[in-house]
């Protein structure tokens, strides 16, 4: 028999659909997923929370990409091997890379010199002997299974890919973080184009963006990192570098990172200050950009 839906009961039956939880968001919320709260102890001391959006800004080449690259080898790398304790994460990481600043030569890198230490610090030689014998070789090519990477160059593209993401989600477990790098790489090509219509504010661009990836981290009580350069912001919305509220307002995001270009010197090092933020507190805390990566440093040591 054909339902037939007049005006009056029309609104009612909106608000149900609304309502009713989807057989993804049902999926999502019942998956368990690799923990992120021992992601960074100098980020996020409390522990990093389902849900929560990251917002990393800063200035050109103050160290923005070197830091997610930092964070991906904690994810991605497993716990142990053979009596050794790498300390990984071993959990899937979508990197939306937009900027391409990234490199994966780099990452690999920086994986390698990782293992070095973490062989340096085994105090059982049988267990270093172990590492030798399975092959850092191998332990990088478990690792990077665990990094889905999209290359983007435009705001098609990204689209496509934030439809797709849900699936993709849906269909492993493992993935825990998303991390898009930047959100301001495509503003002024976008905003030429029209591509998002009559947009033009860097605020109304980034939240258009951050909407589909907000949607998708809730319903898979996930996590999302994203950046964005520190001059990526209306007029409206300028706040003093000080400031705890910098850049987007604290609708979007639950934590902000500001990675600083002012500089010092300790020990002969180029130093760096960070300010990370939440809407009730803030902390400054201070690193260094080298061969090694991005590292935190203490100024009192």
């Amino acid at each position: 028999m054909l339902s037939v839906i007049n005006s009056s009961n029309h609104s009612d039956l909106e608000s149900r659909m609304c309502a009713a939880e989807t057989g993804l968001q049902l999926l999502g919320r019942l998956t368990t997923r690799p923990s992120l709260s021992e992601l960074s102890d100098a980020l996020f001391p409390d522990g990093l929370k389902s849900k929560e959006v990251i917002e990393i800004c800063g200035d050109i080449n103050c160290g923005k990409t070197l830091l997610l690259i930092k964070l991906i080898i904690k994810c991605i790398l497993p716990k142990a091997v053979n009596n050794i304790i790498i300390n990984g994460l071993d959990c899937t990481v979508i990197l939306i890379n937009i900027d391409h600043h990234f490199q994966i030569f780099k990452l690999t890198e920086l994986m390698e010199q990782y293992l070095d230490k973490c062989i340096v610090n085994t105090s059982d030689n049988q267990s270093s002997n172990n590492m030798d014998f399975v092959n850092k070789e191998n332990i990088i090519k478990y690792s990077l299974k665990n990094l889905i990477l999209f290359n983007i160059y435009n705001g098609f593209q990204l689209q496509v890919t934030l439809h797709s993401l849900k699936q993709l989600i849906a269909d492993n477990s493992k993935i825990s973080l998303v991390i898009l790098d930047s959100i301001s790489s495509n503003y002024w090509q976008d905003i030429q184009t029209g591509f998002y219509g009559n947009i033009r504010k860097m605020d109304a661009y980034a939240k258009r963006i951050l909407k589909s990836l907000k949607n998708c981290i809730n319903d898979f009580n996930m996590c999302l990192i994203y950046t964005c350069q520190s001059n990526f912001k209306s007029a409206a919305s300028i706040r003093k570098i000080d400031e705890i509220n910098f850049g987007l307002d604290n609708d979007n995001v639950t934590r902000k990172i500001y990675l600083q270009t002012f500089q010092f010197l300790k020990n002969g090092k180029i130093c760096y200050r960070c300010i990370i933020s939440t809407t009730s507190s803030k902390e400054i805390k201070f690193y260094s950009i080298n061969s090694s990566g991005f590292e935190w440093i203490t100024l009192n040591e």
